[in-house]
C-alpha cells in the first residue's frame, strides 16, 4: 500500500502500513437511560474513510465530556466547569454523580495515538426528579 504523507500542523506523518490522521466525530449521541444521579450516553464511530481521509484500522478510545448547565451561567454567557472521563474503550458510558433535575450537556471525543479528534455535536439533557428513571431516550429526535 502507497501512503502519501500527512501534514499535522508542525510536522509529517508517514506510516508503513496506513496513513493516520486524528480520528473524527463520534454521531449519534444520544441519551439511552437517564435516571436523577445519572445517564447511560451511546454513540456511533464515524467512519474514518471518505471525506478525504484514508481508512485506518486504529480502534479509538474516547473522552466523555460534560459541564452542568444553570439558567444564571446562561444569562451570564459563562459555563460551568468541564468534567472529563478519559479512556472509555466502548461506545457506551454511564456518567454518574449528577444532581437530580439539572441541565447537562455531553459530547464525545474520539482519540488515538496521534491525539484527540474533534468532539461530536453537544447533547443537551436534563437528569430526571428524584426517584425516576426513563429508558431509551433519543433526544437528538425531540430537537
Amino acid at each position: 500500500m502507497i501512503c502519501r504523507p500527512i501534514y499535522l500542523g508542525e510536522k509529517w506523518l508517514i506510516s508503513r502500513n496506513c496513513c493516520l490522521a486524528l480520528p473524527r466525530p463520534p454521531i449519534k449521541l444520544i441519551a439511552k437511560e437517564l435516571t436523577s444521579t445519572s445517564v447511560r450516553l451511546v454513540w456511533s464511530p464515524a467512519s474514518s474513510a471518505g471525506a478525504g481521509r484514508p481508512s485506518s484500522s486504529i480502534s479509538p478510545s474516547y473522552v466523555v465530556q460534560y459541564v452542568e448547565k444553570s439558567t444564571d451561567e446562561a444569562a451570564t454567557g459563562g459555563s460551568g466547569a468541564v468534567r472529563e472521563v478519559t479512556d472509555i474503550g466502548a461506545t457506551e458510558y454511564t456518567v454518574t454523580g449528577l444532581r437530580a433535575h439539572t441541565q447537562y450537556e455531553f459530547r464525545v471525543i474520539a482519540t488515538n495515538v496521534l491525539g484527540r479528534g474533534t468532539p461530536s455535536s453537544p447533547l443537551d439533557v436534563t437528569t430526571a426528579e428524584r426517584g425516576l428513571q426513563l429508558s431509551h431516550l433519543n433526544f437528538s429526535s425531540l430537537i
